[in-house]
């Protein structure tokens, strides 16, 4: 099989088409091309994406047989299109895209699943803990949860939903960083943020408080 990364991460490799490239390596014939697979990354310095930086520095993307070309954007770019159009042939992404692209009849399948989920965090700006006492108070909260389809903005919408709220009886801002983050919550421009635990032990560290109660 091809080598692993045991890392606590969820990470699945989707493909459009192209699950041979995980097929076990074999020995090459003499002067044989290896195939050409483009892996796509969100942001390459995220810790989602850790496995693949380590499997590109240990030499595990390149066995003669196929060589992957990692590209990394940082744009809101839908990766589903990017595998459906041709222009990538695997993305690395928490398993959920795989589940939100089923949904919406886009056929990718996942084919390499490392390690385990490291969970989410929830975070209050200071000047807003007291305001949100519970899921019922958070009609109209500003989250800083990322993309429609990520994870965190299905932790914000699970926590509206259950406050007995519409999905859109809240506002939903994008994330630009953990510094900017942290600037939109000491700044009051964001109630919350959610972020993958890695994350949210930064916000923490910076003095924003893990929202508990909600």
């Amino acid at each position: 099989m091809m080598k692993k990364v045991a890392v606590a991460l969820v990470s699945a490799c989707l493909v459009g088409g192209y699950a041979s490239a995980v097929e076990p390596a074999i020995a090459p014939a003499t002067g044989a091309v290896p195939q050409r697979i483009v892996l796509l990354v969100d942001e390459i310095k995220a810790i989602r994406n850790f496995p693949v930086v380590l499997a590109e520095r240990l030499g595990y993307l390149n066995d003669g047989r196929m060589a992957v070309t990692v590209m990394n954007i940082r744009d809101d770019v839908s990766t589903a299109d990017m595998l459906t159009d041709g222009r990538v042939d695997a993305v690395v992404a928490y398993y959920h895209h795989n589940v939100v692209n089923q949904a919406h009849g886009i056929d990718t399948e996942a084919v390499v699943t490392l390690g385990v989920t490291p969970g989410a965090k929830v975070l209050v700006a200071n000047q807003a803990k007291e305001k949100y006492k519970s899921v019922a108070d958070l009609k109209g909260a500003r989250f800083i949860a990322g993309g429609t389809g990520s994870s965190k903005s299905t932790v914000a919408n699970a926590l509206i939903l259950a406050g007995g709220h519409g999905i859109g009886e809240y506002i939903r801002l994008g994330t630009d960083g953990k510094e900017k983050n942290v600037d939109a919550l000491r700044d009051g421009a964001a109630d919350f943020v959610v972020a993958p635990t890695p994350d949210g032990d930064v916000y923490e560290s910076k003095g924003w408080p893990r929202c508990s109660r909600i």
